[in-house]
């Protein structure tokens, strides 16, 4: 690999101007001003990287954990710099040609060379995605070097595990548990063992590995609604494997709600394609909703327009995971019952209602059992405003409970003001 010498540990290095690099993302014009609020706020370092591994877009945590500012960063390649430093580059251009193939690799773990010369093992994840035509690789890094210490510390308790605050489990070569301390109960319910018996299949295949090539292996468990980091360890002066874990919950939720945002940005770009593409208002308003549905996973979204003289509310379209999913439910914006619920509301305060569990929501009565059947659990409604005037509602539904966060809500408005301009056009 060509580049400039990589410099020992401590030395400052520069990045040279001559591998900055120009291409049609760099500005990244149409990040909304809500999603590029969260990314810079995001708890780890977040990249956008194009194939031939040019930075196109970098957050606050990519300067502290690189030691780089966002204008030393801008249009480098992490190839060049060295930034990707040792063996790792070639893992990195693995993970680059997976992304070309529109496949999200598993997380990996790559030493990074800081500006001050210095190396840290960082844990990245990453995602391509398509713009206009052209792939891009967001990258999802954070620094694992507290995670280390953690480990250190856990296995350095090795010899006292009943005193361990995290779950130890030692187990033999047959998988048969022979110990774990009080830490370690709620995986063993949820995996339904106990000491004498065999851990499940899956984990029993993993210590059969690290018996097998005498090398120790990570991997991650669920346990109800927490998650953990599973370190299993040969102990080969006493013939044993020793299962060290962690909970690594936060972290995993956030990197899941990035990736969310990431999806819903997705989408509002598509709408604004469609927007641009078309003059019929029936074929935008469909269009939309499907492609609400396919780019977040949403259960079921709808546009509701109100009927001219009347409180009753004309469903335009509807786009729903469930092919038997009935588009004339019937909702109105009056007082009355079927005025109450989160559309009806949204048209008539024009406001965005959010309902973080309908199944228990009184407001949401009329349509519960419905509800229950179809597997909706929350929704947000957002109005659809003409020319000041509230013209409907966008409706997005989820099977999952407070399934909207406020960023998510705030770029869902966004989404909801991009409809309302292109009715306008049309109109």
């Amino acid at each position: 690999m060509r580049g400039n010498n990589i410099p020992n540990k401590g030395h400052v290095r520069e990045l040279q101007p001559e591998v900055t690099h120009t291409s049609d993302f760099s500005k990244l014009d149409n990040l909304s001003d809500s999603f590029e609020t969260y990314l810079e706020n995001a708890p780890y370092a977040i990249y956008f990287i194009d194939l031939e591994g040019y930075l196109l877009y970098c957050n606050k945590q990519a300067e502290e954990i690189t030691g780089f500012t966002k204008k030393e960063l801008s249009g480098q390649n992490f190839f060049k710099t060295h930034l990707v430093s040792g063996a790792y580059p070639a893992k990195f251009t693995a993970i680059l040609a997976l992304s070309a193939a529109g496949k999200s690799p598993p997380s990996s773990e790559f030493e990074l060379r800081r500006k001050d010369g210095t190396l840290k093992l960082v844990e990245v994840s990453t995602t391509p995605v398509e713009k206009e035509g052209k792939t891009v690789v967001i990258a999802f890094m954070r620094d694992v070097s507290e995670r280390q210490h953690a480990e250190a510390q856990i296995i350095s308790q090795s010899k006292f595990p009943s005193e361990n605050p995290n779950p130890v489990i030692r187990v033999n070569r047959e998988c048969i548990i022979l110990f774990h301390n009080k830490a370690s109960m709620p995986l063993l319910r949820y995996w339904q063992t106990e000491i004498g018996k065999p851990l499940p299949k899956d984990w029993c295949r993993l210590v059969e590995s690290v018996y097998k090539n005498g090398i120790g292996k990570t991997a991650e468990a669920k346990c109800e609604d927490k998650v953990y980091l599973l370190n299993v360890v040969p102990i080969k002066d006493n013939d044993y494997v020793n299962i060290y874990a962690m909970e690594i919950t936060d972290l995993k939720s956030a990197e899941t709600q990035v990736q969310h945002l990431n999806q819903v940005l997705l989408t509002i770009r598509k709408v604004n394609q469609i927007i641009v593409a078309t003059d019929d208002e029936k074929e935008l308003l469909q269009k939309t909703c499907e492609a609400i549905v396919d780019g977040r996973n949403y259960h079921l979204a709808r546009i509701g327009l109100t009927v001219a003289g009347t409180f009753d509310i004309e469903w335009a379209a509807h786009q729903s995971l469930k092919k038997d999913f009935p588009p004339d439910i019937k909702v109105t914006w009056d007082d009355s019952e079927y005025g109450q619920g989160p559309v009806g509301k949204a048209i008539k305060t024009g406001r965005t209602v959010v309902i973080g569990d309908a199944t228990t929501d009184e407001s949401f009565r009329p349509w519960r059992d419905r509800a229950i059947k179809d597997g909706i659990v929350s929704l947000c409604a957002l109005p659809l405003v003409v020319r000041n005037k509230t013209i409907g509602a966008l409706g997005v539904y989820s099977d999952k409970k407070d399934a909207f966060s406020n960023d998510e809500i705030e770029l869902l408005q966004e989404l909801a003001g991009d409809i309302s301009l292109g009715i306008q056009k049309i109109r």
